[in-house]
């Protein structure tokens, strides 16, 4: 009867943990879904097995019964960046079915086999509540603090720094980051309306 107890205990004070604090990754896991629609993966992925993965993780997407293919598609690649957005997917669908269970398993893989990502997506977790409660000082802060260090992130934190800046009227600042954009990512999706920023801040 004690470890029924305690079995229910976890479980709730699980569930309890995910609907206090899901809103803050939610944001994080929908941009990382964006940016396998919306991204040239043959950009990013260089070597054959990445664009291997790649396609095949569209593949999944397209399956009639899409958990059940990412699950299986997350265990053949689980080491590439393909298995890594996987991931965050079945993420999300499981807390749409309220898999509490499955959420904290996929958590665990995070942390064993992408420690630095984890911590880095749970700092652009903090970087967006920041902003969203108007702390631009301490959305800047967190944003800066992961620049650099995950590629498929960088051009969406240039963007966010740049238009942080812009709301605090500190132009000078938000033209650099705006101009750093169009130099180390000139195939950025929205390039016309960043040219644009630039020549509305240099005006």
């Amino acid at each position: 009867m004690e470890t029924t107890d305690k079995l229910l205990s976890f479980h709730e004070k699980l569930s309890n943990f995910f609907h206090k604090y899901i809103q803050l990754i939610l944001t994080v896991i929908i941009i990382f879904i964006a940016l396998i629609l919306m991204m040239a993966g043959y950009n990013y992925y260089k070597n054959k097995k990445e664009k291997e993965a790649y396609i095949n993780l569209l593949q999944a997407l397209n399956q009639s019964n899409a958990v059940a293919s990412l699950e299986n598609f997350v265990n053949k690649y689980e080491n590439t960046q393909a298995g890594f957005q996987a991931l965050l997917i079945l993420w999300n669908i499981y807390y749409q079915q309220s898999e509490y269970s499955k959420m904290q398993n996929i958590l665990n893989k995070l942390k064993n086999k992408y420690p630095h990502k984890e911590k880095i997506l749970l700092s652009y977790s903090k970087a967006k509540l920041a902003e969203n409660q108007k702390n631009f000082d301490l959305a800047l802060k967190e944003y800066k603090k992961i620049l650099n260090k995950f590629t498929l992130l960088d051009p969406f934190i240039y963007y966010d720094l740049a238009r942080i800046y812009e709301i605090k009227k500190e132009k000078e600042k938000a033209l650099e980051y705006y101009k750093k954009l169009l130099e180390n990512y000139p195939d950025f999706l929205n390039r016309a309306f960043i040219e644009y920023k630039v020549w509305a801040l240099q005006s």
